[in-house]
């Protein structure tokens, strides 16, 4: 009598993935890892350092009244101690300007309008690059606080000086703090606050040079 045998085999395939953990949302494929946008390594362990295509520019206000800039074509206006942020590709070279200045109650400028020239700057590789505006210390802002019984109507700066200049205001007499203007810095500069009958001469304004410093008027 004959006996045949059979024999049966069996494929053993592994899988590949088995022992593979992709993270941060990637996937295994016959052993290794896709990896989302962002992240990279065997594993998409790690955050990508791809650069992006565009970055952004952000001039910071550090003065006390808003900007007008313009820069790589586009125009913003910054408040006082704001942000104006542009963006482009990477690497660009960009220039513009701005300019800043008092205004009264009427919207008229009040003292100097203080320029800026030719802003120039490079959009970074990656992330924000922050450049500030600050006004030199050869100008200084005024501030009043008007706590006597009359509204006061004139700011004279480095009054009978030089660089003298007169200005229009409309300060009211309600204990408040008014902003003015920027005015040309002197070690002996002073401020002449008028109302229609009286007027209140500041000659001492403790200011050093520094940058963006301010003169803060108490009139009594």
């Amino acid at each position: 009598m004959t006996v045949f045998t059979a024999t049966t085999y069996t494929s053993c395939k592994k899988d590949k993935c088995k022992d593979v953990t992709c993270q941060n949302g990637g996937t295994c494929t016959d052993g290794t890892c896709s990896c989302p946008s962002g992240f990279e390594g065997a594993n998409c362990e790690t955050a990508s350092t791809v650069i992006s295509d565009s970055t952004t520019i952000g001039y910071q206000n550090k003065t006390f009244t808003p900007v007008h800039i313009t820069f790589n074509g586009m125009t913003q206006t910054i408040p006082a101690g704001g942000m104006g942020y542009f963006t482009a590709m990477h690497g660009t070279s960009a220039t513009g300007s701005a300019t800043t200045t008092g205004i009264n109650s009427l919207g008229n400028p009040v003292g100097i309008t203080y320029n800026w020239g030719t802003l120039s700057a490079q959009f970074p590789a990656r992330d924000t690059l922050i450049l500030p505006l600050s006004v030199p210390g050869s100008l200084f802002f005024v501030k009043v606080i008007n706590k006597s019984a009359e509204t006061l109507i004139k700011c004279r700066a480095n009054y009978g000086g030089n660089g003298q200049i007169d200005d229009v205001v409309n300060i009211p007499n309600d204990s408040a703090s008014h902003d003015v203007g920027y005015y040309y810095y002197y070690g002996n500069s002073n401020v002449r606050m008028e109302s229609p009958i009286h007027y209140w001469l500041v000659d001492t304004l403790h200011l050093s040079g520094v940058k963006n410093q301010v003169a803060t008027l108490e009139i009594h």
